[in-house]
């Protein structure tokens, strides 16, 4: 009986460790964008040109915003920003 016991435990670990093996595979085949890369697109696109009226003042602030991107500055401005961009797309 214990050796029943034994085998069983034993098949028991084989699968809990290959069902994790397995899911970390899996989890790594999804590339998760970098925060901040997210944001970068999110500035350039305020950048582009439209109809909008606040175009000129969109546009400003795009360009402000990605020379201190470039620099790896942010502002307190661009915090809000960025946690809501975490927290709907990385969900995190």
């Amino acid at each position: 009986m214990r050796k029943l016991y034994a085998a069983r435990d034993e098949h028991i670990e084989q699968i809990e460790s290959e069902a994790k093996d397995y899911v970390n595979n899996y989890i790594k085949q999804f590339k998760i964008p970098k925060l901040m890369d997210i944001y970068r697109e999110f500035i350039i696109g305020l950048g582009e040109k439209t109809d909008d009226d606040n175009y000129e003042v969109l546009k400003t602030i795009s360009r402000i915003t990605l020379a201190d991107l470039d620099r790896k500055r942010i502002q307190s401005s661009d915090i809000p920003p960025l946690i809501m961009l975490q927290e709907s797309i990385l969900w995190v």
